[in-house]
């Protein structure tokens, strides 16, 4: 580890990012719950209720993959991750179509989102060729942030939509990462450049979700309820205030996670060519 930080010091930084991270997360699973049977029990068509159910499984679901990576220790992408990221979003994407027909908005987002599940599926089928795979996903990234930006807002928690894992740049992040590890596997015959790239990308990826997480924080300390009823808005405002704290306070310790370990694993181990 660096001279300047122990060891010690930067586990028990990622252990405290990681438990406010989740408890952000589970508040504002909290939040989307509470909100969506409350809009459940309004006058709405059967249309309307249908896509609302698919909303509360989304947040179950959710919930499930929280406490999957929770017990893991670890916050990683991994297939096992990637595979029931898919599945969430299978469940918000019928939500989305059904809530585009009933708001006559056009299916396009909806559309694209699956679309983008089936690259994502896709990178399971070209597993054994390691480039093809990480295109696959890349795409299916890029088509999952797009769908999810089109999502009809309604109810309002979705002015999150492009959000997960409470951070508003997971794609950019994941798409960045996987780029580099691509360039990485071009370059493998120089194992200097390969090594440079795959750090260097475990790095900057974490820095950009940590951005994500600082923005979608902010986002939900400052959410106007306005238009709900006092006593639910003033509930929801709360859940969402204490999420957006403990979201922006674990962005800033994984930024400096990040930066810790770009120092650690591109830069330090590099010092003696650059003197």
């Amino acid at each position: 580890m660096s001279d300047y930080t122990s060891g010690d010091s930067m586990a028990k930084i990622d252990r405290v990012s990681r438990l406010l991270l989740f408890i952000s997360i589970g508040f504002f699973i909290a939040a989307s719950l509470i909100n969506t049977l409350y809009t459940l029990t309004g006058r709405h068509d059967l249309l309307f209720k249908t896509g609302l159910v698919f909303i509360i499984l989304f947040d179950i679901f959710y919930a499930v993959i929280l406490l999957s990576i929770y017990q893991t220790g670890k916050l990683q992408i991994t297939d096992r991750l990637i595979f029931l990221s898919l599945g969430l979003f299978a469940i918000i994407f019928i939500s989305e179509i059904i809530l585009e027909i009933n708001a006559g908005t056009g299916l396009f987002p909806g559309i694209v989102g699956f679309v983008g599940l089936a690259f994502g599926f896709m990178y399971y089928y070209f597993k054994d060729d390691e480039l093809l795979s990480r295109v696959m996903i890349i795409v299916a990234a890029i088509l999952a942030y797009i769908a999810m930006a089109g999502y009809p807002l309604m109810p309002y928690i979705f002015t999150f939509g492009t959000s997960y894992l409470n951070s508003a740049l997971w794609a950019q992040a994941f798409i960045i990462l996987e780029i580099l590890l691509v360039l990485a596997f071009l370059f493998k015959s120089s194992q200097i450049v390969a090594d440079f790239l795959t750090e260097s990308g475990k790095s900057l990826g974490l820095f950009i979700f940590a951005i994500g997480m600082i923005i979608t924080g902010a986002s939900m300390v400052s959410t106007n309820l306005a238009a709900l009823p006092a006593g639910l808005g003033d509930t929801l405002s709360a859940i969402l205030i204490i999420a957006g704290i403990f979201a922006l306070i674990a962005g800033i310790l994984i930024v400096i996670i990040s930066l810790m370990d770009f120092y650690n694993s591109v830069i330090k181990p590099r010092i003696h060519f650059m003197r």
